[in-house]
């Protein structure tokens, strides 16, 4: 779509163009020739000043939402920060003013203040109906009892945007824009579908932190990772980039008998025996030859030919893990789409068990995946097709 100063340019050229043909424009037919230039170039600002405003309130959720993920990742870790003396009960979440909100590290002591935001110029912050929020340390839940939502509305359009807090603590950003105020449908999948916990997310590293080597767990089971990689801009908020480094993680409560769902986005940069995950018990996801899928260390893959995966572009990778064969009831789905599995390398009748510890990135150092993960994730049960698509469109859309 042409933005408001194209459309300006060639209607002046096309004024211009009538104004040098002598051929006696009545002066009439000239200001009808204006009026509709005038018109022309007000619709094209109207759509570019809509497309803007709905961009700032779409960016003021992000940023709540990242805020909200802090104190939660910092109480989950039980992170203590300078000046929190005694015992650290947990963080909070305090709407301050229609503008202004606070992140506080509370101690037995007295509140330690983390940050304090002030919204941009024309959103309005609404205060929830618990406020301040407690996320209790260690994983301990809320001061929340259901749900409560944190509001933002845009003054000039009422534009409106959400963020929820369970009780559990799980965060969902509710779809932004343009969606008057109340109306918080979440999206087809869920929880799941939403980048939050649920009762079947058993791990889930979003990768966010700035810097230091732990990626915390926001699934509440409290197994926060150890991590490599430079960090980098991610699909949702910040990411590692890997080459030999990796997300180190133990005591996840896996489904031992069952299936088990691992979710991630990938960028890969190309290469072969690369494992972007793998369970201890040399259970990987693996690049091979021309091939992804499932490798039980035994000189096959059961998976997929590479040319589906660009290289260098985000990509969203699923995976349902039985324990035993891989070939009985494995799934891959690439980008949302469950693919047809096949034994693209090799073949191979070994089983093998999930474990409770995991690497991502590479196996131990070894068999290194090159390129950029964010947002890993382990369910313990099989994901729904459902709820993969609605992961899928919610990255797309969740930038």
């Amino acid at each position: 779509m042409e933005d408001h100063l194209t459309v300006g340019v060639k209607l002046v050229i096309i004024e211009s163009q009538i104004l040098d043909m002598n051929k006696g424009y009545t002066v009439l037919e000239l200001l009808v020739v204006i009026a509709i230039i005038g018109t022309l170039m007000g619709v094209g600002y109207a759509n570019y000043r809509g497309y803007a405003q709905s961009q700032s309130i779409v960016a003021a959720s992000r940023a709540l939402r990242s805020d909200l993920r802090l104190a939660q990742e910092q109480a989950t870790g039980g992170q203590k920060p300078a000046g929190c003396t005694g015992t650290l009960i947990g963080y909070e979440f305090n709407v301050i003013s229609s503008t202004t909100y606070e992140i506080n590290a509370r101690c037995t002591t007295g509140a330690v203040l983390i940050k304090s935001v002030t919204v941009p110029t024309g959103i309005t912050i609404t205060a929830p109906s618990v406020n301040p929020i407690l996320f209790k340390a260690l994983a301990q839940g809320t001061n929340v009892n259901g749900f409560v939502v944190v509001g933002l509305t845009q003054q000039t359009t009422n534009n409106y945007a959400g963020v929820q807090i369970s009780d559990a603590g799980n965060i969902e950003e509710n779809f932004a824009t343009p969606r008057p105020s109340g109306q918080t449908p979440p999206p087809e999948g869920g929880g799941f579908a939403n980048y939050i916990t649920d009762q079947n997310t058993v791990g889930f590293w979003h990768m966010d932190e700035s810097s230091g080597s732990t990626a915390s767990d926001s699934s509440g089971k409290g197994n926060n990772g150890s991590v490599t990689g430079n960090v980098v801009t991610g699909k949702l908020g910040n990411a590692r980039q890997f080459s030999g480094g990796y997300l180190r993680a133990a005591g996840v409560p896996v489904n031992t008998s069952g299936f088990n769902t691992v979710d991630f986005w990938m960028k890969w940069s190309g290469g072969s025996a690369a494992v972007p995950f793998a369970w201890d018990t040399t259970y990987f996801l693996d690049f091979f030859s021309s091939c992804f899928g499932f490798n039980t260390n035994n000189g096959e893959i059961y998976g997929v030919n590479t040319s589906i995966i660009p290289v260098n572009q985000w990509v969203y990778v699923a995976a349902v893990f039985p324990n035993g064969y891989p070939a009985s009831g494995g799934q891959i789905y690439i980008n949302g789409t469950a693919r047809t599995l096949s034994y693209c390398y090799g073949s191979s009748s070994r089983s093998l068990q999930v474990t409770s510890s995991f690497w991502a990135g590479s196996y131990g150092g070894q068999f290194p995946f090159a390129g950029v993960l964010d947002e890993v994730r382990i369910s313990n049960i099989a994901r729904t097709g459902t709820e993969i698509q609605g992961a899928y469109q919610y990255g797309l859309t969740h930038n």
